[in-house]
């Protein structure tokens, strides 16, 4: 289309709230919608309530195979230390979840991955204005790096 139509259409998606917020001036807004209408779709997309409300489950549901696998391991210290109670060894009280936990590390890593990636691509500089993307940049480089370090060893 036309520059018109595409300034006409951010304009459209702006008003519907998909990226308030993202910009303090709606002109900005439109100045980047028009340099390129993927651009504009992705930084609306990584803007809306839905995408952040998505990963705030996945972080939640992380958390959670988080404390289960603490629990794992509390469950073999306790068999380790002979606490009353205590009376087999995680591998047997919860078979195959070592191998669940491993999977399930891999799967959220990887989503949060893309998620840094696509949020890096649609907000460009505007990426590391947010002390929140910084910090699940660094999440997941630091996750990165462990899961390289363990494929080299």
């Amino acid at each position: 289309g036309t520059r018109a139509t595409e300034v006409a259409e951010a304009y459209s998606t702006y008003s519907k709230g998909f990226a308030i917020g993202q910009f303090t001036n709606p002109d900005d807004d439109l100045a980047v919608a028009s340099s390129g209408k993927c651009q504009w779709t992705l930084q609306a997309i990584v803007s809306s309530t839905l995408f952040e409300f998505s990963f705030a489950v996945l972080i939640l549901g992380n958390t959670l195979v988080m404390a289960m696998e603490s629990q794992y391991q509390g469950i073999d210290v306790g068999y380790t230390l002979g606490f009353p109670g205590s009376v087999r060894p995680a591998a047997d009280a919860w078979p195959g979840a070592l191998d669940v936990f491993a999977s399930l590390e891999s799967f959220f890593g990887i989503v949060f991955f893309i998620e840094v990636i696509i949020k890096g691509i649609a907000l460009r500089t505007d990426f590391c204005k947010s002390a929140w993307n910084m910090f699940d940049m660094t999440i997941v480089t630091l996750w990165l790096i462990e899961k390289l370090a363990n494929a080299a060893l």
